[in-house]
Formats: structure tokens, C-alpha cells, sequence
């Protein structure tokens, strides 16, 4: 499956300031933030295009109706970070630690999450295609009526993850955890397992297996 890169131009840019690159309508473009702290901000109808994030701390933040493409976040940390209703298109996080990040209501393309710390995550209601989940800790976090469509969880830790009324068609738990999901019984079709996963699931099913 092939996943489109962030296209980011080889010359950037470069601010230590976030709010004064702001213009007046949102709109920040061909940026690199690196080192910086950015915390108790609410921006509504925000657009990022062609911004590199590099080991900067976001607090308390939150991003209505963001429009994200061609964005990366590279060794960020993520405290109460809400991303919500928007668009996020070539996005990347690599090696990020973002506990409790939220990913709400939006639509999702080409997003890799790579290397993270993601517990706690809440994704629940965006529709999410060509993305990748890899190397990450995703325990506990939330994906309740999302729809998934090209998507790979891969060595992934989605152990007390909650799946309901999402449909699981297509979707690839064999490399990850699992243990204690939670999951829509009749969405669970066209899922794959391993086989001792499959064993789990079953009994959580209330099928009876014999030796």
C-alpha cells in the first residue's frame, strides 16, 4: 500500500515566534518551528501548508476546523492537543509523545503516526483513508464511529482500545496488541487476526473453545 510522503520545499522559513507568523485569516505556510513552546491558544479555521514542527511542545492548544497538508511533526510532545473538524491530508508524526492527543470529527489522508506515544488517542468520528499506525502506543485509545479504509496498524500496542460501531473490514490487528479491546460484534467481518488474537476475540464473543 502506498502512502503519500509530506511534500515540503527544501528552503523553509524559520520563526520562534508561532502567533506573530500567524497572518490575519489563520494561514501559516513554508515554515520550520524548532525548539519552541506553544501553549493556551485556540485557533479557529486554522491552515497549515508545508510546516516542519521540530521538538516543539504544544499545551494546551486547540485547532478548530484545521486544514493540515503537507505538515510534519517531528519529536513533539502533544499536553491536551485537539485537532477537531477539519482536514488533515500528508501529515506526519514521527516519534512524537502525544498522550491523550484528539483527532475528532476530522477527514484523514495520508497520515502516518510512526514511533509515538498516542495513549489515550481519540480519533473517534473522522473517516480516516490511506494511513498508517506504526511502532506506536495506542492503549486505550478511542476510535468509535470512524470509518477506516486503507488504513495499517502495524506493531502497534491497541491493548483496552475502544472500536465501537466501526467497521473493522479490511483492517490488519495481526502485528499488534490487543488484549482487552473493545469492539461492535457485528462490524467485526472482513477483520484480520492472528490466530491467537482470533482465540481472544472468540472467547470475548462467548464462543466456546475446545482443546
Amino acid at each position: 500500500m502506498k502512502f503519500e510522503q509530506p511534500h515540503i520545499p527544501d528552503f523553509l522559513s524559520t520563526s520562534n515566534n508561532f502567533i506573530q507568523s500567524i497572518d490575519d485569516d489563520s494561514y501559516l505556510e513554508h515554515t520550520l518551528f524548532s525548539h519552541i513552546n506553544i501553549d493556551h491558544i485556540t485557533i479557529p479555521n486554522f491552515h497549515l501548508n508545508c510546516v516542519y514542527f521540530k521538538n516543539v511542545h504544544f499545551e494546551n492548544c486547540t485547532f478548530e476546523n484545521i486544514d493540515m497538508i503537507d505538515v510534519i511533526f517531528e519529536n513533539c510532545e502533544f499536553t491536551n492537543v485537539t485537532f477537531s473538524d477539519g482536514a488533515i491530508h500528508r501529515t506526519l508524526f514521527d516519534n512524537c509523545r502525544a498522550m491523550g492527543i484528539q483527532f475528532i470529527d476530522n477527514v484523514i489522508k495520508n497520515m502516518q503516526l510512526l514511533n509515538c506515544n498516542a495513549r489515550y488517542a481519540n480519533i473517534s468520528g473522522s473517516r480516516i483513508q490511506q494511513t498508517i499506525f506504526k511502532n506506536s502506543n495506542l492503549e486505550s485509545s478511542c476510535h468509535i464511529q470512524c470509518n477506516y479504509k486503507n488504513t495499517v496498524f502495524l506493531d502497534c500496542n491497541l491493548n483496552e482500545s475502544e472500536f465501537y460501531n466501526t467497521n473493522l473490514n479490511q483492517l490488519d490487528f495481526s502485528s499488534c496488541t490487543i488484549d482487552g479491546i473493545g469492539v461492535t460484534q457485528d462490524l467485526l467481518k472482513g477483520v484480520t487476526m492472528n490466530s491467537l488474537q482470533a482465540i481472544h476475540m472468540a472467547k470475548l464473543l462467548g464462543i466456546i473453545i475446545k482443546e
